[in-house]
């Protein structure tokens, strides 16, 4: 009898893991102007049939992320973030490539794609080395002597900058997120 609560909870949990995989899906193909996922239902909608058609080759080559216009739209067809210039979303998703933790650069702010704005950095290649830091070290990235982690919490100040960037390779060992 006291094995039953034990199955209950085995039993729900399997029905969550099932019910999460339902519904992760990607997209999948176009129906005119409408981008549809793997299961078939409406992604995102663009203006223009040829729109749809980049945005689908964009996401089978970033992880289900595309840009329509300005914008950076996620794999589940949410908006992730909006840009000034078309050509700033296209930069983008070159960082989310770059980045296994879901990072980008907008100019010298750095976003992550599900937490919104991350650290903004003194100038735009400022960003970039930190971007470039996150993805060698772990996630952690130095902003001016501040240690940040991926996920835009403050682990450590330091006196200098130099004195930052010379802990990255230690604590980037050391610190898991």
């Amino acid at each position: 009898m006291k094995r039953w609560p034990f199955l209950f909870l085995a039993l729900a949990c399997f029905q969550g893991f099932a019910r999460a995989e339902e519904s992760i899906s990607m997209p999948a193909s176009c129906e005119g102007n409408r981008l549809n996922s793997s299961s078939g239902k409406l992604l995102y909608q663009f203006a223009f049939v040829r729109e749809c058609i980049q945005g689908l080759q964009e996401a089978q080559a970033n992880r289900g992320r595309f840009c329509d216009d300005r914008k950076l739209i996620r794999e589940n067809g949410t908006l992730a973030h909006r840009f000034r210039f078309a050509s700033d979303c296209k930069d983008g998703l070159t960082d989310l490539q770059r980045s296994a933790r879901g990072l980008f650069c907008d100019h010298a702010d750095m976003i992550q794609v599900y937490r919104g704005l991350i650290t903004t950095h003194s100038f735009d290649s400022s960003c970039q080395e930190a971007l470039t830091e996150a993805s060698t070290y772990n996630g952690l990235f130095c902003n001016g002597s501040v240690m940040t982690s991926h996920t835009g919490r403050r682990l450590r100040d330091y006196t200098f900058s130099s004195s930052c960037k010379d802990a990255l390779p230690a604590m980037g060992r050391s610190v898991i997120f």
